[in-house]
């Protein structure tokens, strides 16, 4: 186990505690690692998810339109 001191400004504190208060955690430790997954789960290496192969193959099933000359396209629409 990796032990960090953190500062914290007081609204974070006060969140953190609320956090804390809320779903009965132990300590503010327990409250930050919960963040931090919950933070993870969104941002990192999304193109890993199956979700994201799933949108990825859905947008090369697409229908596409070749354009030679986009300002000529858009001028006739």
């Amino acid at each position: 186990m990796v032990q960090v001191m953190v500062e914290l400004t007081e609204q974070a504190n006060r969140t953190v505690e609320i956090i804390k208060a809320t779903y009965g955690m132990n300590s503010k430790s327990d409250v930050i690692d919960m963040i931090i997954e919950k933070y993870g789960e969104k941002t990192l290496e999304p193109q890993l998810r199956p979700e994201y192969i799933e949108k990825i193959r859905k947008i090369k099933a697409g229908k596409f339109i070749t354009v030679k000359d986009i300002n000529k396209y858009f001028d006739e629409l």
